[in-house]
C-alpha cells in the first residue's frame, strides 16, 4: 500500500510553473526521499519537457525540498510521464540506460 506524502512546496516552485509528478520515500529510512517535478510539460516554452529531480527530507512531520539532483529532457510529455511512473521499477542500471536513451532522443 502506498502512503500519501505531504511535501512543503516553496513559492518559487509554483512561480517556475513546476508541479509534482511523483514522490518516493525510502522504505527503510522514511526521513529521506525524492520528488519528481515537471517543467514545460505543455510545451509552452521553446525547450522540450523536463523532469526535475529533487531530494526531500522530513522536517517536523512534513517533507521539504533539499536540493535539485538533476534535470532530464524528454521528447514528449508522454515520455516524461512514463519515465516518472516507471522509475520505481528500475534497477540502477536500467535507470541510467533509460535516462541516457531519453537524453539522446531529446537531442536528435
Amino acid at each position: 500500500m502506498r502512503k500519501k506524502f505531504e511535501v512543503n512546496i516553496p513559492e518559487w516552485f509554483r512561480q517556475d510553473e513546476l508541479f509534482v509528478l511523483n514522490t518516493v520515500v525510502d522504505e527503510k529510512n522514511e526521513t529521506i526521499g525524492v520528488l519528481f517535478a515537471s517543467d514545460n510539460f505543455e510545451q509552452t516554452r521553446l525547450y522540450n519537457p523536463v523532469i526535475r529531480v529533487y531530494s526531500i527530507r522530513l522536517n517536523n512531520g512534513q517533507y521539504e525540498l533539499e536540493h535539485e539532483i538533476g534535470a532530464f529532457s524528454f521528447r514528449s510529455k508522454a515520455d516524461a510521464i512514463a519515465f516518472s511512473k516507471n522509475v520505481l521499477t528500475y534497477s540502477a542500471t536500467e535507470l541510467l540506460l533509460d535516462i541516457h536513451k531519453n537524453q539522446v532522443k531529446a537531442v536528435i
